[in-house]
């Protein structure tokens, strides 16, 4: 996603007054579409984990955990 089209969607989000946590689904749905047809993408559910996953420590701790769910 480019910085243009995420900030498209964002205004869009807050033309409606707020921004919720919700709304991640939305920008999920977007991206999804801009990037559905690049091969070498993974699509990775967005879950309360995942929403929680910040910095580069938190995404080698989550990655570690996504190679132990893989393997098991």
């Amino acid at each position: 996603m480019t910085k243009i089209e995420a900030e498209n969607v964002i205004a869009t989000l807050m033309a409606r007054g707020s921004l919720r946590k919700e709304d991640i689904q939305e920008l999920t749905n977007t991206k999804d579409k801009l990037f559905s047809d690049i091969s070498g993408l993974e699509k990775v559910k967005v879950d309360k984990i995942t929403l929680n996953v910040t910095g580069l420590e938190g995404l080698r701790t989550w990655l570690d955990r996504q190679k132990i769910f893989i393997n098991s």
